[in-house]
């Protein structure tokens, strides 16, 4: 155990440092985790058999001769033998450490030990006379891996769930001598090797027919398939040209025209959404008049989402309130930039008219003014008056100078939100204004008719080309012999996508393959050999969490992937119950900063409270998809409790992330009952 105080590496055990003699941190206990893993489990035929004609200490000898080639070749290739019977083996590739290509990892073992049964077959046939045969069945897919047995005795780290039986039984459908996979290991790893033809076959303990693939061997030639800054790599915006011109078409006809205009920019996770929001708005402090940007985040239900929250950081980001303003002040303030608003929009500061427009922008946003002439309202007309002051706030924003209004992640927006979304474009007063919204695809398969009651463009991000993903690396990776072989592989890997190739290269240089020397970076020899670049951003994140060291590091990311994207230490602290000090959470986060995991927000929420954000969502999904139901059932729970005593008097404002707290809490809790 490394000590913190002077980074001394201790033996395990040892409760004070051997160096600067000070406590050393308990070590946290076993947590278990749901991971993406490749199960193989391989069966000996010919073992009974065998058994009836020889003395049971010469099957023994044998079988542990056998089993132990087959263990090295699991070993090998990183993978982890979970267990041994009489004439089978079970191994796991994707845990405790996840690897980019587990499931390559997991046919490759295969393979070998399919060769390693050959030249035991030939020795044990000139001292016996006698052959062997093994059939392998490989699964990829969910399980939970972690401690099981007594807690009072006895406990061995294991994986269970039906990933591992329906591994056991593609066993028993493959021929002796061979290999046969499911179809999740077959998509993962065709670009690798050459499989036969479907095959579908019922199997016990499986209502449906199960469809798989006979390893037929290696493809003879291998198929198709952001910030570091930090690291003094950057890039220019590469790929975007087009749609930066779209954008720019669209701020210039609505400011000209002074006609609202939504323009939805789609493009998948990682494709540059928000890299070409960022440059286009960036683009507008070269124009005049100047425009003001406001931005707001539609927060994913695992984040604790509140419905108008995207209008909500629009609203105290104009006002320059904090969440940790009592009630009565952000009230306050919002009353105050309203008439400011009328004063510099229409000449005259009328108190009543922005009371009342604070009034309904306040009911919708959870800063309830107790107007009784609202409560009064039914709930139509609510919703009515609640449009038109969103509408009428934007319009005296848009008459002073051009306004640009950003929703990010609107896929993750609920229905009510959209509507006023449209509403503001399609009712709004002749303005200048753009209305910029950012989503994934699918977005647009749930809501097929967005955006057509208005005026719109959309802007769609292609993947890169070729020649574009080479111009990316080639901008990123000025590196000193750095092999083709390499750049073509992460080219071909990144499958146009930005993100990715940003995770690859910072990868590469988290695994010091590529190290900087003399301020200048430089590839390590063999490089080509050694580096094992990512198939897809779900194992390299994988990877890169179970890389974290000291571990402590890895279970405070799980541990604020239930907060939410963006999270603040403390809660992260409350969550861990005791088991981290306050202390060495902020030591931890500020480790994660570094290695450019999360990024520190500069101005937070809650005063005396240090508030971080995930870098990518994906990070953070990946992270939370890690704990069990029941572990999340328990921080859920936590989290809301966290949030309540930091919200205080402006706990209205938060009731739908802590009502989605607890929902998690009841939900999960039930589910793993």
């Amino acid at each position: 155990m490394q000590c913190p105080n002077c980074q001394f590496d201790n033996p395990t055990g040892m409760k004070f440092c051997g160096n600067c003699g000070k406590r050393l941190a308990v070590a946290l206990p076993p947590q278990d985790e749901r991971r993406i893993v490749s199960v193989l489990f391989g069966d000996v035929s010919g073992f009974t058999a065998m058994s009836e004609n020889l003395d049971p200490e010469d099957v023994k000898e044998m079988m542990n001769a056998c089993l132990s080639k087959l263990a090295e070749a699991v070993r090998e290739f990183d993978g982890t033998v979970d267990k041994f019977g009489g004439d089978s083996i079970l191994a796991y590739f994707g845990y405790p450490v996840a690897h980019e290509d587990d499931p390559e990892r997991a046919v490759g073992a295969a393979l070998v030990m399919q060769q390693a049964m050959g030249s035991f077959n030939d020795e044990l046939e000139i001292k016996r006379g006698l052959r062997l045969q093994m059939r392998i069945g490989i699964n990829t897919g969910l399980v939970l891996a972690g401690q099981m047995g007594s807690q009072t005795s006895h406990q061995e780290s294991t994986i269970m769930g039906d990933t591992v039986n329906t591994a056991s039984r593609l066993q028993t459908l493959a021929r002796p001598g061979y290999i046969t996979v499911s179809e999740s290991t077959r998509r993962a790893t065709q670009h690798s090797f050459e499989f036969g033809a479907a095959q579908r076959n019922k199997v016990k303990g499986k209502a449906e027919q199960v469809l798989h693939y006979e390893v037929v061997g290696i493809r003879s030639e291998r198929a198709s398939l952001r910030g570091l800054e930090s690291r003094g790599l950057a890039a220019p915006l590469i790929g975007r040209a087009h749609e930066m011109q779209e954008l720019q078409h669209a701020y210039a006809q609505a400011v000209a025209g002074h006609a609202p205009l939504l323009a939805s920019v789609w493009g998948a996770a990682g494709s540059g959404k928000s890299r070409l929001i960022a440059e286009f708005c960036a683009s507008l402090e070269q124009s005049a008049p100047l425009p003001n940007i406001l931005r707001g985040r539609c927060l994913p239900f695992g984040q604790g989402n509140t419905t108008y929250w995207a209008l909500g950081e629009m609203v105290k980001q104009e006002c320059g309130i904090r969440d940790s303003d009592p009630l009565a002040d952000a009230q306050g303030k919002l009353v105050a930039r309203l008439e400011t608003l009328l004063r510099e929009a229409e000449g005259i500061a009328d108190p009543r008219e922005a009371f009342r427009i604070a009034a309904y922008i306040g009911v919708t946003i959870g800063w309830n003014f107790g107007d009784r002439l609202i409560e009064s309202l039914s709930a139509a007309s609510q919703r009515e008056e609640r449009a038109w002051a969103w509408r009428r706030f934007f319009s005296l924003k848009a008459a002073i100078s051009p306004l640009v209004l950003f929703f990010e992640d609107i896929h993750w927006a609920e229905d009510e939100l959209l509507k006023y979304i449209e509403d503001l474009v399609a009712r709004s007063e002749a303005i200048p204004m753009l209305v910029l919204c950012a989503s994934r695809p699918e977005f647009r398969e749930a809501h097929p008719r967005w955006g057509s009651m208005c005026n719109g463009v959309s802007v769609d991000l292609h993947p890169l080309t070729k020649q574009e993903s080479i111009d990316l690396v080639n901008s990123l990776l000025v590196i000193d012999e750095l092999p083709d072989s390499v750049r073509d592989l992460i080219i071909e890997r990144a499958d146009g996508n930005p993100f990715y190739i940003e995770e690859i290269i910072r990868l590469l240089i988290e695994d010091k393959k590529i190290e900087q020397r003399e301020g200048r970076w430089v590839a390590v020899a063999g490089i080509a050999q050694s580096v094992l670049i990512p198939d897809n951003v779900q194992y390299l994140l994988s990877a890169r969490i179970d890389r974290l060291v000291p571990a402590e590091q890895k279970r405070v990311l799980q541990e604020a992937s239930v907060i939410g994207r963006e999270f603040w230490a403390g809660a992260v602290t409350s969550i861990l119950n005791g088991q981290i000090s306050a202390e060495a959470v902020s030591r931890h986060l500020a480790a994660l900063v570094q290695r450019e995991m999360v990024n520190s927000v500069d101005h937070s929420s809650f005063v005396g409270e240090a508030e971080y954000s995930f870098r990518h969502v994906l990070t953070h999904d990946v992270a939370y998809e890690m704990l069990p139901h029941r572990e999340r059932s328990h921080k859920h729970r936590l989290a809301a409790q966290w949030l309540e005593r930091a919200a205080g008097d402006r706990v209205e404002e938060y009731v739908e992330r802590i009502a989605y707290h607890y929902q998690q809490a009841t939900q999960l809790g039930a589910g793993s009952a």
